[in-house]
């Protein structure tokens, strides 16, 4: 059976990490035009293919960042292979700064140093980028200037353009020959940055448009199943196997009748539980129809409307279902039991929805009345939830349960030996006891945590001094509370509020943030932001961020709680995160990221006046209307409905735009879509006028091609009555 979870379209990245190394001071003209042209030129087209574009140049700031040269190199190479294999070289006349000792300990992590203690970071990046390595480097490219091109400087600035002294020229012409005598793409003596943006904006689109081609974008299921998938991924690794849980979800799934509940507090790992059994299953039963939802995976994903939606849209895909998916919320709640039962009737269908209890709880939906009282006999439901209302409503109705506990000694002792090896400094004995033998390492997101935190530890000192810090907390919100006192002190020097910010803009958004949509709001927040305190930073909270597709989410639901409390105190201060978002989305072109996060945003802000105007803009108008987000629009308009009448702004607003553009027949679809929309909302009267405006268009296009020679508009043979509404 066909899944597109598994697919490689639903599970490849959809970000293209672009590192580029060069001298900072030589190359100032080039690389200003690539961040104010080529760099922008690239994100615009990687997303009209649902793709982001992140470049990744360390230069960009460091004079003002304050860091000190082992650890520029530290950065470096890690941001390196986090973008690998995309990797941009540039070299003019200058050779870079001189070499500084290496860190030992930098030197014990990459032992390839030892050989090239002598050379320069830039010369250390290219050859860490492609160099040691040619086979592996398929989309690095290098570009070296003409020498002549500093003939052409000013007097006054040719200084920093020239070679530092003979010994950084020879150190260059070797660079420079050793690119020549491998197999990478070089290109020579490009004449001006102008040149030079010409050469990478090709060479990078070809590279981009040969592995993401324009007839393999990903729909709509794709992205969801993508989502929940990398969800799932992330929260595998934290995952204990405790045979009597796996066997008992095993065997409700075999022959299981009423639905089973997964019941732990925050932290139990029911998540990481049914993130491995549901992958695992996937994989040994093929011919069945497995669905795995996690509703804390995005504030989309806890919306039961968007759930039903989903079930459906995987039934329909797999089975090749005909019948259109219902579009309001009621319908869906109606047929939902008939597609179920048509589901069970092909072939097994299990369902795991994790974390119900953080669905909205709007109209009802949070105590999973939206579900039919009698399930089919081939279907299999397992949730997950923590103690509460929700459970003590769900076993009254006879549903089963199974209670995770906390870990035993066995288990924390497997969890660190696992995890510790991950660990830059080797645990000794007596600190794997301390941790096994406190009693908060019994919750198994507490025991991950701290772990992780122990990770990048560089002496038994400093991993003594985090666990005594750590195992003062008493609780996970605690020890989070600890986590984000340590990032602030690391991390707000050079930019105060840095981390308050990200993360702050991180919880608020609706599915995740690109790195790019990230840093361009956080630039919008205060000073510019040096590029390598991002990374530093970044890199010092892998672990506690997961990408799905490249969107950055927290996942984990205890910290966005304490993110929240902490920086988001007031109604206001959420709404200003809100805004800032929304503004950064305003003026980008119209995409699905834009219509699926800009009028969610305004909402959230409570900005009626701007949501009411961008939800009748033509543009976002045509996203919303589709089939898969027409409820999302109902949605808005619901907020709405006590401030604007519904069907004389979208009359007035599709009549404007009907005389403001050359009629054809998108532009009679748009109507019609329009018409449709408040018809279905009750609104007969503004329907029918601008069906009958939508009839003129369609008229007068079919009289401009009577009397033309011109190819007939590829949209007039589309009905009114829209299909995809």
């Amino acid at each position: 059976m066909n899944d597109p979870s598994s697919s490689g379209l639903a599970t490849m990245s959809r970000t293209i990490r672009v590192y580029v190394a060069g001298d900072a001071a030589d190359l100032q003209q080039e690389r200003a035009l690539l961040w104010s042209q080529i760099f922008p030129e690239l994100r615009l087209r990687c997303r009209r293919r649902q793709l982001e574009f992140a470049e990744v140049d360390l230069g960009q700031g460091l004079e003002h960042a304050g860091v000190e040269p082992s650890e520029f190199l530290a950065v470096a190479l890690a941001e390196i292979d986090r973008c690998r294999p995309y990797f941009v070289g540039i070299l003019g006349e200058r050779y870079g700064s001189a070499p500084d000792p290496i860190d030992p300990e930098l030197v014990g992590l990459r032992p390839w140093l030892v050989g090239h203690l002598d050379k320069g970071p830039t010369e250390l990046q290219i050859l860490h980028g492609a160099l040691n390595d040619p086979s592996s480097a398929d989309h690095a490219f290098f570009y070296l200037r003409d020498p002549g091109y500093v003939d052409r400087i000013p007097d006054a600035l040719r200084q920093d353009f020239e070679p530092e002294d003979s010994e950084s020229r020879n150190k260059l012409e070797m660079l420079n020959n050793t690119l020549r005598e491998s197999s990478l793409p070089v290109r020579e003596n490009y004449s001006d940055p102008q040149a030079l943006g010409q050469m990478i904006l090709n060479d990078l689109w070809t590279a981009i448009d040969k592995a993401f081609p324009a007839a393999e974008q990903m729909t709509a299921l794709d992205r969801e199943a993508h989502d929940h998938a990398t969800y799932a991924e992330s929260r595998i690794p934290s995952h204990i196997t405790r045979e009597s849980h796996v066997g008992r979800l095993d065997d409700h799934a075999k022959s299981g009748t009423a639905p089973l509940i997964v019941v732990g507090g925050p932290g139990s790992g029911k998540s990481a539980l049914l993130a491995h059994w549901s992958t695992a299953y996937r994989q040994t039963h093929p011919d069945e129809l497995v669905v795995a939802h996690f509703c804390g995976s995005s504030p989309a994903a806890g919306d039961h409307v968007l759930l039903m939606r989903r079930i459906l849209a995987e039934i329909k895909h797999r089975l090749r279902v005909e019948e259109a998916i219902p579009e309001a919320p009621e319908k869906l709640k109606i047929r939902l039991p008939v597609w179920l039962e048509f589901a069970a009737s092909k072939c097994k269908l299990v369902l795991v929805l994790d974390g119900v209890d953080q669905l909205t709880d709007r109209n009802n939906a949070g105590d999973m009345r939206w579900l039919p009282e009698t399930l089919p006999a081939n279907l299999r439901l397992i949730v997950s939830t923590s103690p509460g209302r929700l459970l003590a409503a769900l076993e009254q109705r006879g549903w089963l349960t199974v209670r995770l506990d906390e870990f035993s000694a066995e288990e924390r002792d497997e969890l660190i030996t696992r995890r510790g090896a991950e660990a830059r400094k080797p645990l000794t004995p007596q600190q794997r006891g301390r941790i096994a033998e406190a009693s908060q390492t019994s919750n198994p997101a507490f025991l991950n945590l701290l772990l992780h935190e122990l990770r990048d530890c560089l002496s038994t000192a400093q991993v003594d001094d985090l666990i005594a810090r750590y195992l003062e907390a008493a609780t996970l919100e605690d020890l989070y509370q600890r986590i984000l006192d340590r990032l602030e002190a690391d991390h707000d020097r050079v930019r105060p509020r840095m981390v308050e910010h990200a993360l702050s803009l991180l919880v608020v958004a609706r599915r995740g943030l690109y790195e790019s949509e990230l840093l361009e709001s956080i630039d919008q927040m205060g000073p510019p932001l040096p590029r390598v305190i991002w990374s530093r930073f970044f890199l010092a909270m892998r672990g506690l961020l997961v990408s799905q597709g490249g969107l950055l989410r927290l996942p984990d639901a205890t910290m966005r709680r304490v993110v929240e409390h902490r920086y988001l105190k007031t109604s206001a201060a959420r709404h200003s995160r809100h805004l800032r978002l929304a503004t950064s989305f305003l003026d980008r072109e119209m995409d699905t990221r834009k219509a699926e996060e800009l009028p969610w945003h305004l909402r959230e802000a409570r900005a009626w006046e701007s949501l009411k105007d961008i939800l009748v803009d033509p543009e976002m108008f045509g996203q919303l209307s589709t089939r898969y987000r027409f409820c999302e629009l109902s949605d808005y308009w619901a907020s709405l409905a006590a401030r604007y009448d519904m069907g004389r702004t979208y009359e007035e607003s599709m009549l404007r735009c009907a005389g403001l553009y050359r009629p054809e027949g998108s532009l009679a679809v748009l109507l019609a879509r329009a018409s449709n929309f408040v018809r279905l909302h009750g609104k007969t009267e503004n329907a029918e006028r601008i069906r009958q405006r939508a009839l003129e268009v369609r008229e007068l296009v079919h009289a401009q091609q009577r009397n033309t020679t011109a190819e007939p508009d590829e949209h007039t043979g589309e009905q009114l009555e829209d299909k995809e509404t």
